[in-house]
């Protein structure tokens, strides 16, 4: 999934970050971030996982200690801002404890394991 609309849909129910990486290409200074996120703790899950690449801006604060949640995490296109490469962002609404500015994101949903 490539489109705002579809992968915030998908986002709705998918709240529990599982993997949250960061990688930095030292030959080429880009970033990326990976996230994936399921719909419960307990099995089978559901998954999607979200790779940002050209990643800037990234903030992270107040995740971690037990089960964490992403409850209102929401992607968005900011072409108006004319930036050169970074046209998305995705960022957590309901507590600001993660966000981030990107030139791509896909999403990848991933049947629940059995």
């Amino acid at each position: 999934m490539k489109d705002p609309t579809e992968i915030n849909a998908a986002l709705s129910a998918l709240t529990i970050l599982e993997r949250l990486e960061f990688t930095s290409d030292f030959e080429t200074g880009r970033c990326s971030v990976v996230l994936q996120l399921v719909d419960n703790e307990h099995g089978p899950r559901e998954r999607l996982v979200l790779m940002a690449e050209g990643v800037a801006n990234w903030s992270v604060a107040r995740l971690g200690g037990g089960i964490t949640q992403l409850l209102c995490l929401r992607l968005r296109a900011v072409d108006e801002l004319q930036h050169d490469r970074i046209r998305l962002v995705l960022e957590d609404l309901e507590n600001q404890a993660f966000s981030l500015r990107c030139e791509a994101l896909t999403a990848t949903r991933l049947s629940p394991d059995f």
